[in-house]
């Protein structure tokens, strides 16, 4: 498990806290206080922020509104992951953004809204 900052967290974000146990950051206090780490990112998990699966034969894509993740997974460009919003693509192969408070966090800055559990 990845150990988080507390620059890389907004209030909302969902994390692991050192129990294991799922839980949401309601302040950002000194990382010495709190130690919380990246809950990957998954099927299920876009599934309960209300990302709507559909599979083509090159890849599995999950849709909410205008946000857009695409795996790739037949072709010249397998396993390159992209995340597209209003149809032009935000970033290629994003796999950087590995957990959940990562998504949580891109999803704001380019929509405005938060992405939250349905």
């Amino acid at each position: 498990m990845k150990y988080l900052k507390d620059s890389e967290l907004r209030i909302g974000n969902l994390v692991f806290d050192s129990t294991g146990n799922t839980t949401k950051v309601e302040s950002i206090i000194p990382e010495h206080k709190r130690i919380r780490y990246g809950i990957p990112i998954n099927e299920k998990r876009l599934l309960n922020f209300g990302f709507e699966y559909k599979k083509t034969a090159l890849s599995n894509n999950y849709t909410l509104k205008e946000f857009r993740i695409t795996y790739v997974i037949e072709g010249k460009l397998k396993g390159k992951k992209f995340l597209v919003y209003a149809n032009k693509v935000q970033m290629n192969n994003f796999g950087h953004i590995k957990h959940i408070h990562q998504l949580q966090n891109f999803y704001y800055q380019l929509t405005g809204t938060e992405l939250i559990i349905k």
